[in-house]
């Protein structure tokens, strides 16, 4: 199957896990599925459609950057990218050199930083 044959499935998954770190954090960063949610995004770096993408990338970006209310799960986003985090950087550096559309090279960049 194609991941991306459903961009406003993928938009919708990434929106809601987005927001469940925001609302609930301790509920999504306690699932068994908290590093397949994190390496499912990342997989997502190197698609063509903007906005799945984008959401995935807003995703990961507070995955990794974390909230106050967060702040006693932070070992579980240190585990997924001690785990990913290559994998992550690949994605990211294959997306900015050749696979992403150029509006998505600065959500890219910034999930580097």
């Amino acid at each position: 199957p194609n991941p991306e044959a459903e961009p406003s499935l993928l938009t919708a998954f990434f929106e809601m896990c987005h927001r469940g770190l925001v609302f609930r954090p301790g509920v999504m960063l306690r699932l068994d599925c908290t590093p397949l949610l994190f390496e499912t995004a990342i997989a997502c770096l190197t698609h063509q459609e903007f906005q799945h993408t984008r959401a995935a990338i807003t995703y990961l970006c507070l995955f990794m950057s974390g909230t106050d209310a967060a702040n006693s799960f932070r070992e579980t986003a240190a585990y997924c990218l001690q785990q990913s985090g290559a994998l992550l950087v690949r994605q990211c550096a294959l997306g900015l050199a050749r696979a992403s559309p150029e509006n998505l090279i600065d959500h890219q960049v910034e999930l580097l930083r």
